[in-house]
């Protein structure tokens, strides 16, 4: 009999703190407790990042965006490469969040892996100027972003590696890397994000919560490679 992962390891305070989906609506099941400066701060960068990416990033826009003094920004945040690093902190936690959430709502390896892909394609989805962002920063000393992901890599993939080391224990998977295994999948999924045709004509359109043809397509096809490969098959 399938039996669910037990997941209560792989969550972390920052997520439990963060359960977001987006700035838009960062604390709509909080309504009743205003945010602080640093959490508008934060949540200003975001917006600034989705539709500007790094470059669009100034103090000078993030406090027209946030309605705050750039005393009260600097008095949270050393400069842009500090908050850029705490939005992705934020980001990454909810992210992390998110796919533990979808993995314990479904029974046996298979179908939560299901569910993890499906969730992480639309989050993906809606950050992809976020992901382009981060992609032109790695190379860059300044940011340090190459040390800030290594860091919580293993925490950020645990959702995933946690189903596949379960799968592997029921018999569903074979013998495999788990992380290299979930490494290959993030990926896949980034590039499908980053590179594939868009039925949306702005990055505007990208921040929606509902998938596209082509996303529904892509999930399809990168669940079936995942668990079946390409081998042909007697």
């Amino acid at each position: 009999m399938s039996t669910k992962p037990n997941l209560a390891n792989t969550t972390n305070p920052e997520s439990e703190a963060n359960p977001t989906e987006s700035a838009d609506n960062t604390r709509s099941a909080t309504a009743a407790t205003p945010p602080t400066s640093k959490e508008l701060i934060l949540d200003a960068a975001q917006n600034l990042l989705a539709h500007h990416g790094y470059a669009g990033l100034s103090m000078r826009e993030l406090a027209a965006e946030s309605g705050l003094a750039k005393a009260t920004i600097y008095h949270h945040f050393q400069d842009k490469d500090e908050i850029f690093r705490s939005v992705l902190e934020r980001d990454m936690a909810m992210v992390h969040g998110q796919l533990v959430a979808a993995a314990a709502e479904a029974t046996g390896a298979v179908d939560q892996i299901s569910a993890v892909i499906r969730v992480y394609v639309g989050l993906m989805r809606q950050r992809r100027t976020v992901i382009m962002s981060v992609l032109r920063e790695l190379g860059s000393e300044a940011t340090n972003l190459c040390a800030f992901i290594e860091e919580r890599r293993h925490r950020y993939f645990a959702p995933i590696t946690t189903i596949l080391e379960a799968g592997i224990a029921e018999g569903v998977f074979r013998p495999l890397h788990v992380e290299q295994t979930a490494i290959s999948l993030i990926g896949m999924i980034n590039a499908f994000v980053i590179f594939a045709p868009d039925e949306n004509s702005s990055d505007e359109d990208c921040s929606q919560s509902t998938t596209t043809t082509a996303d529904e397509q892509f999930i399809g096809h990168i669940t079936q490679l995942l668990l079946f490969g390409i081998h042909q098959r007697d």
